[in-house]
C-alpha cells in the first residue's frame, strides 16, 4: 500500500478543518450579537 499524494492529504486537512469552520460561521454570529448588545447598553 502506498501513501496517497497531496490530493488526499488537502482533502483530509478539509475535512478536518470543517467542522471547526461551522461552528465558527454558527458562532460569530452569537458573538458579534453579543457585542453589539452590549455596546448599545453601555
Amino acid at each position: 500500500m502506498s501513501v496517497p499524494g497531496r490530493g488526499f492529504r488537502m482533502a483530509a486537512l478539509l475535512l478536518a478543518m470543517l467542522p471547526i469552520l461551522v461552528l465558527y460561521i454558527f458562532l460569530q454570529r452569537y458573538v458579534v450579537e453579543g457585542v453589539t448588545a452590549g455596546a448599545v447598553k453601555g
